[in-house]
């Protein structure tokens, strides 16, 4: 009959592939098989295979920032390490077209340590029984947040000292 003709064509074709809708990429080493739906970009492989948009662009860690005897002060976090895109060996960008048989590779970027710093790393010998937290006396392996105020006693010392005034000589009375 003829309306079993139209699907068994199909099957047979599909069967014998003789109809191609999809073409084949190579992602990081590994065979993936797209439907052609117009061009596609690197970015659209990418999303297809699982990667989100977290994964090319790296961030640094987070900073640490304190009150240091009054003053502010920013312990720095270490920076991320970008992500790498190449397209059959060369640099791509993710806007780039791919075409059936590309291979691809990419390494999704990495972010940045966080910052740490204990009171140990900031506090000067000599002053480590004098320097407290948020008012409070803590041991020096203690990891510093940001937030925190902490007063080592230098600030006392660098301070210039007053002259007393003399004591008054007792009056006489005449």
């Amino acid at each position: 009959n003829p309306e079993y003709a139209t699907p068994l064509g199909i099957a047979v074709s599909a069967g014998l592939n003789m109809i191609n809708d999809s073409c084949h990429v190579m992602l990081n080493g590994k065979r993936s098989k797209l439907f052609r739906s117009g061009s596609l970009t690197v970015l659209d492989i990418l999303m297809m295979n699982g990667y989100r948009s977290q994964d090319l662009l790296a961030r640094s860690g987070r900073n640490v920032v304190i009150q240091l005897d009054g003053k502010r002060k920013i312990f720095h976090g270490t920076p991320g390490i970008p992500s790498q895109l190449q397209i059959n060996g060369n640099d791509a960008k993710v806007s780039q077209v791919v075409h059936a048989g590309d291979q691809i590779h990419f390494t999704p970027a990495s972010d940045g340590e966080n910052a740490k710093v204990t009171l140990a790393d900031i506090v000067e010998p000599g002053y480590e029984s004098k320097t407290s937290v948020n008012g409070k006396m803590v041991p020096l392996d203690t990891v510093l947040k940001t937030g925190d105020v902490v007063i080592t006693g230098r600030e006392e010392q660098d301070k210039p000292q007053q002259p007393k005034a003399p004591a008054k000589a007792p009056v006489e009375e005449q």
